[in-house]
């Protein structure tokens, strides 16, 4: 399940992000800043938990901020895990990055589950965002994945008519959070209105990732097209298969264009091993 961080309490400052899951994210960068809760009651078990975070100055590797999950326990609070974070952490300044802590074990008496990002350390100069937590029961979503390089799940290139179009459907992983790079070339007579539709979806026809539509006219000859998109595939609703959807249309009057496409996927989950 995925907590928008400004769906949960905090003390900090709500700040406009169209690279956010909802376009606004949670900002960190006063004396006091932090964010908890939700205080629910979880089904016993196994999770794994992923912050989405970054950092406008990834320098310093001093402490940042805690991360922490906690419950209530015998009427008692208790610390299920805890993880420091350091600006240095993040490879890159101004890039959505996910740190987790996998395995939390949840006991059946075990109320008021929260997440907690504390001890905020604005001595640093660093502003931390938040976009959202999200907690994947193991078996369900959230398999031990580490960070890895970026692999291109797609390369290819071919020719399309007016009125044709390229149709991809490329099995994905399960259980990762993931970052998609889309990169289309078109070569002459491209001039007239194309059509560019990606998402993923699941083998129960759900879409689990956002989805991009977008029309575009009259590119310039041999322009290439460059497409981030930041898709996380979360538990894809346990046993079906997320799916990434591309589809590229022609609509410019204009037979025999020369197209290529590079698909490229990134791990981006961190976790405490």
């Amino acid at each position: 399940m995925f907590r928008e961080a400004l769906s949960l309490c905090y003390q900090g400052t709500p700040t406009a992000d169209n690279t956010a899951r909802l376009a606004e994210c949670l900002r960190l960068q006063n004396a006091g800043d932090k964010l908890f809760g939700p205080y629910e009651r979880l089904m016993p078990g196994s999770y794994n938990i992923y912050y989405r975070l970054k950092v406008d100055d990834h320098d310093s590797g001093n402490v940042l901020a805690t991360l922490k999950v906690t419950c209530k326990r015998n009427s008692s609070t208790t610390v299920l895990r805890s993880k420091l974070i350091c600006p240095s952490d993040f490879k890159n300044e101004n890039e959505w990055y996910f740190f987790g802590m996998s395995h939390v074990k949840i006991e059946r008496e075990d109320t008021e589950v929260q997440v907690e990002i504390s001890s905020f350390n604005n001595g640093l100069g660093v502003k931390l965002d938040v976009d959202y937590v999200a907690l994947f029961p193991i078996g369900i979503g959230g398999a031990d994945y580490k960070a890895y390089e970026q692999q291109t799940i797609y390369d290819g290139n071919g020719y399309l008519d007016d009125n044709e179009s390229l149709l991809l459907t490329l099995s994905q992983p399960k259980d990762v959070m993931a970052t998609y790079w889309i990169e289309t070339s078109l070569g002459q007579n491209s001039s007239g209105s194309w059509r560019k539709k990606a998402m993923l979806y699941n083998s129960n026809n759900k879409v689990v990732g956002a989805v991009g539509c977008e029309e575009f006219s009259n590119p310039t000859s041999f322009n290439i097209f460059h497409d981030t998109v930041h898709w996380y595939t979360g538990h894809s609703d346990g046993a079906y298969t997320p799916y990434l959807y591309f589809r590229l249309t022609n609509f410019t009057g204009n037979d025999d264009i020369s197209y290529d496409v590079v698909i490229k996927r990134t791990c981006s989950a961190i976790f405490d091993g």
